[in-house]
């Protein structure tokens, strides 16, 4: 009997879609409540590291720790999305860079800019690039794992397009080429699409009707 995987998905996958959501929710809320409650806030010069620093920032504990939360959901929900997706190497490596885009973000957050601990400055720039790398290639490599299976259609020039952006995002942002967008408007444009395609990726999954007999395929 050959396996298939069909247009259905596991009842986990559902779970993944709504722990997807609440993640990239849950870090757009604690991002835009602690820039109205930083004074100084500037869309274009104050970036995230400036939200999580403790001595710029009176909020900066609540977007820490909202972060770090956000880091786990979405850590979460890659991996019980993962049979969402046709066994193949794009899946695996795909899904991988975004697994550690989320515990990148997840160490960003424990280790804040300012925040006196020693291994602070080099930890949050290490797993700031992780979080950004991760979260721009998977998603190049995971609209390839889309390819032939009917479950996802438009979405894979819509995963292949956000991962671009934010590929070209965070190249320009490592070069220091702010130009008018700024150091933080530009880091805005590296997560926006990370964080847009796990919204949308996860209202289109959780769309997708389950499967319950045991274990993770059907059989035909």
């Amino acid at each position: 009997m050959a396996t298939r995987m069909g247009p259905l998905v596991h009842r986990s996958v559902h779970y993944g879609a709504l722990s997807l959501a609440l993640g990239a929710g849950l870090f757009v809320i604690v991002s835009a409540l602690s820039a109205a409650m930083d004074p100084g806030y500037n869309l274009l010069s104050t970036t995230l590291s400036d939200l999580g620093d403790p001595s710029l920032n009176p909020a900066a504990v609540w977007f820490t720790a909202g972060a770090a939360a956000a880091g786990v959901l979405i850590a979460l929900g890659i991996w019980l999305i993962w049979t969402a997706f046709p066994r193949r190497s794009s899946r695996t490596v795909g899904l991988l860079a975004l697994l550690v885009a989320a515990l990148g973000l997840l160490g960003f957050a424990l280790l804040p800019q300012g925040s006196g601990h020693g291994l602070a400055s080099p930890g949050h720039t290490i797993f700031a690039i992780v979080w950004w790398g991760g979260a721009a290639l998977g998603l190049v490599f995971v609209s390839f794992a889309m390819l032939r299976d009917t479950r996802w259609g438009g979405y894979r020039l819509f995963s292949l397009v956000c991962g671009l952006v934010s590929l070209g995002a965070a190249i320009t942002l490592y070069l220091r080429a702010y130009g008018p967008l700024g150091a933080g408007g530009l880091e805005w444009i590296v997560v926006a699409p990370w964080l847009l395609w796990l919204g949308a990726a996860g209202f289109h999954l959780y769309r997708i009707p389950t499967y319950s007999p045991p274990g993770s395929s059907i059989s035909a």
